[in-house]
């Protein structure tokens, strides 16, 4: 598993958790004193998760929910821009995936806008979980392993952005988390990455700017 945590030590890395971890150190930003609030209220309580489920036009809400979740499944356009300006694909990174089928290349340059839907509607959750519709969730040891993070791990102004790793930065990419598995954010590090404007950036780069090629895992990461 590789994590990527905010407000030790910048630039460095370490252990947490069993979890191999880069460290960046806090940013100010205007939600800081409600996201510490909310951690205060989360020590007596359990946290709050909004999930985001990668589907089908007629996929039903994952057996794991329950109808008290905050759940949005997104269905991706069967049809999309097509990269306009001489972008071309990285084929090392990509592998098999490079010959997927134009829908397939729809769902990643649609995901990230999609994402900020789930913000949108729920924009208050401690945490944020990324999934795909036969992803499996565990939702006992998700709670446990979100509480343990919040009581033992992480500071009220950290960041976590946390799942099974993948390594591509011999393909000049980055370290990345599968989204298949699931990935999860905290709700301070999703809602600091649309009040900077980055999420934005980011959406509009992955439909037709520079990342137009970059699955929706290396957009994410």
């Amino acid at each position: 598993e590789i994590g990527a945590r905010g407000g030790i030590v910048p630039g460095g890395s370490s252990d947490v958790g069993g979890v191999n971890a880069t460290l960046f150190p806090p940013e100010e930003n205007t939600q800081e004193e409600l996201d510490a609030a909310s951690w205060r209220r989360r020590r007596s309580s359990p946290a709050t998760v909004a999930f985001f489920v990668l589907g089908y036009k007629n996929s039903m809400r994952p057996v794991w929910t329950t109808q008290d979740d905050m759940v949005l499944v997104f269905a991706p356009p069967a049809t999309c821009v097509n990269c306009t300006r001489g972008q071309k694909p990285i084929k090392k990174a990509s592998g098999a995936y490079l010959h997927s089928s134009h829908g397939w290349w729809c769902a990643q340059r649609t995901y990230l806008a999609a994402m900020r839907q789930i913000l949108k509607q729920h924009p208050l959750a401690d945490w944020y979980l990324l999934a795909d519709i036969d992803t499996v969730i565990f939702r006992d040891s998700l709670g446990a392993m979100m509480k343990q993070l919040d009581d033992e791990v992480l500071a009220p102004t950290e960041h976590l952005y946390m799942g099974h790793g993948y390594d591509l930065s011999r393909s000049k990419l980055t370290k990345m988390i599968m989204s298949g598995g699931g990935v999860l954010i905290r709700g301070l590090t999703l809602r600091r990455l649309e009040i900077l404007g980055h999420l934005d950036w980011c959406a509009r780069a992955q439909l037709d700017g520079v990342w137009c090629y970059h699955h929706l895992d290396w957009v994410i990461a």
